[in-house]
């Protein structure tokens, strides 16, 4: 039944069907034949272990393989770790230096103004300041002397200030020689002479302003006083020569021989 629904199924012979079953048959064989050439060429206990060992291999590989990255791993996160901490460290080093240069410069600057403060000061004491008091005690000093001066003359007759007309000669003006009567004197003839007083000068150079006054006796020139002051202050400058101005005659009237006495009366 079965051969015959095959030949109508599918349309061939018995023969065919036969000989298509004998053919797979015998490949069955061959390759059982080959499969057992192979078995024995390769045993079973060998081939176990070759493939246990193999599957060791290949986990002792990865196993390095994931130890190396983990190292790898380490070693980066610790030189970035270094890396920032030296990178912290420079910054703060940084920050201290310039806080140090900032200090240090704001230390010179500070000690800087107070020095040029300190020479701004010292030169206005030395070339102002006491220039000023020198000059002022010496205008003071001079008006003084020149006040003196022109009370003795006056307390001797001896004018000092320009009059419209000569004065008669006083007391002092004459030196009285007695001879075997007492009725011949010896007169001294007046004479006028300009500035007799006081002489002043002024000497500027490019530094300081020098005055320098001389009070004196005429005729024969013995000085009494001689006060040198050295300033620049303009104003004590105008002072001092207005004082000597108004103090020193331009013309006096008098005579030799009252000079004379005056002098060796002083």
């Amino acid at each position: 039944m079965h051969t015959m629904t095959a030949q109508r199924q599918h349309g061939v012979s018995v023969a065919q069907v036969v000989a298509r079953k004998q053919v797979r048959m015998h490949l069955r064989k061959i390759r059982e034949r080959e499969y057992a050439k192979l078995r024995s060429l390769i045993p079973s206990v060998a081939t176990k272990k070759k493939t246990t060992k193999v599957a060791g291999t290949t986990t002792v590989a990865a196993a390095v393989v994931v130890v190396v990255a983990v190292v790898i791993v380490v070693e980066v996160v610790v030189i970035v770790v270094e890396a920032v901490v030296v990178l912290a460290v420079v910054v703060v080093v940084v920050v201290v230096v310039v806080v140090v240069l900032i200090v240090v410069v704001v230390v010179v600057v500070v000690v800087a103004v107070v020095v040029v403060v300190m020479v701004v000061v010292l030169v206005l004491v030395v070339f102002v300041v006491v220039p000023v008091q020198v000059v002022e005690e010496a205008v003071r000093y001079i008006e003084e002397l020149h006040l003196a001066l022109l009370a003795r003359f006056r307390e001797k007759h001896v004018h000092v200030t320009n009059l419209p007309r000569p004065l008669p000669l006083s007391p002092y003006q004459h030196f009285h020689h007695h001879h075997h009567n007492h009725h011949h004197h010896l007169h001294c003839h007046p004479y006028h002479h300009h500035n007799p007083i006081t002489t002043a000068t002024t000497t500027i150079t490019t530094l300081t302003i020098t005055l320098t006054t001389a009070i004196t006796i005429p005729t024969n020139n013995n000085t009494i006083a001689t006060i040198t002051t050295t300033t620049t202050n303009t104003t004590e400058i105008a002072a001092f020569n207005t004082i000597i101005t108004n103090t020193r005659p331009t013309r006096t009237p008098y005579t030799t021989c009252a000079a004379a006495e005056f002098t060796k009366e002083s």
